[in-house]
């Protein structure tokens, strides 16, 4: 007993020392990305995980649902303890999370304002699926279709160009979120649409006496017997001086209905002819 009040006193006047050096600098909250700040999120999301703008060394305080935690960061990089974000969503449903950046100077830390995220009563679906390329126009010979779980930060690969030739896969769409009713598309190698009906794959080409070239951005009737695509002709220019380098632009667009039950392109005047 005697050898432990020592180390107890020892812990509560580190504390108190850090306590009394810690600055309010009372200006705005530090300018992050993603901007977290303000923000209403559901109970099953992953931590939000953030960076400064300015890479100092520091610390993180949250406070909410009655509980406290502070973890450290190096480098502006702010990564939240994932047990610990589970149990503080959990105590601060229906309120808000209280969040301080602390900075590291010397033997201070001097805290920024800070600012809330409020926890909502509700669950979002814990999947999403994008395409990953390049931010560039370029190159596209290495790009995929990926599911990412939102409750954590694990990442799926759906399909990988690499597994067609290194082909353009894009325009991906399910029909209300199903998996196993999906739309895409392949360009240049293996070209046409590829439709998944109850997890069966059917490739559809069309054919030129159709009138047209090809289906581009999608669009599931609730139904799931029927999709509205439209129909491009997009074309690239490039600016020399601009530092937006570059313009996409359509010649012509009009929209078909494909019925994926009897294959059969449907077509209005409404929506599809020189003057629509």
């Amino acid at each position: 007993m005697k050898n432990r009040i020592p180390i107890i006193l020892f812990c509560l006047l580190a504390f108190s020392s850090c306590k009394k050096n810690i600055v309010e600098l009372n200006i705005q909250p530090p300018e992050i990305f993603p901007d977290y700040k303000e923000v209403a999120i559901p109970t099953n999301i992953a931590p939000l995980n953030f960076s400064l703008n300015q890479p100092f060394v520091g610390y993180v305080r949250m406070v909410g649902g009655g509980s406290t935690f502070d973890f450290k960061f190096n480098k502006g990089k702010i990564t939240i303890p994932e047990r610990r974000w589970r149990k503080l969503i959990k105590n601060s449903i229906g309120s808000e999370i209280n969040v301080t950046v602390l900075e590291k100077r010397g033997n201070q830390l001097l805290a920024y304002s800070p600012f809330n995220i409020y926890v909502m009563d509700n669950k979002i679906d814990p999947y999403i699926v994008y395409r990953l390329i390049d931010p560039g126009y370029e190159l596209w010979n290495e790009m995929g279709i990926y599911q990412r779980n939102l409750e954590n930060y694990k990442e799926k690969a759906l399909l990988e160009n690499k597994m067609t030739d290194l082909n353009c896969v894009n325009c991906h769409s399910f029909a209300d979120n199903n998996p196993d009713n999906m739309s895409i598309h392949m360009r240049a190698i293996h070209p046409g649409t590829y439709i998944m009906k109850d997890g069966e794959i059917e490739k559809f080409a069309l054919s030129e006496d159709v009138g047209v070239a090809n289906f581009v951005y999608p669009s599931w009737h609730p139904s799931g017997k029927y999709i509205a695509y439209s129909t491009n002709d997009t074309k690239q220019g490039f600016h020399i001086n601009d530092p937006d380098r570059i313009e996409v632009f359509d010649n012509s667009s009009d929209i078909v209905v494909y019925d994926i039950e009897n294959y059969e392109i449907i077509t209005s005047p409404l929506l599809f002819s020189n003057s629509s």
